[in-house]
């Protein structure tokens, strides 16, 4: 997981990843169903006067990584 903000700190993006792939829809589907929950939790711990809208993007980068990985045991698994 990763957060970008704006410069004004009014907007969040939070990039999830889910591992298996197969519970991503799931993930999303709760955590935008608790997104005011999420967002109130976060404004208690937070210092600032404003909290972030918060948008949950899904995390292209570990798909990514995950791909590289196992291309990586594919070709150990054809040299051994």
């Amino acid at each position: 997981m990763r957060v970008e903000t704006s410069p004004d700190l009014r907007q969040a993006k939070i990039f999830i990843s889910c591992i298996p792939e197969n519970n991503k829809l799931k993930a999303f589907r709760i955590l935008r169903k608790n997104l005011s929950l999420v967002q109130r939790k976060i404004g208690e711990r937070l210092s600032i006067k404003i909290t972030p809208k918060i948008k949950f993007i899904e995390e292209k980068k570990a798909q990514a990584v995950a791909r590289v990985e196992e291309l990586l045991e594919e070709i150990d698994n054809q040299n051994n």
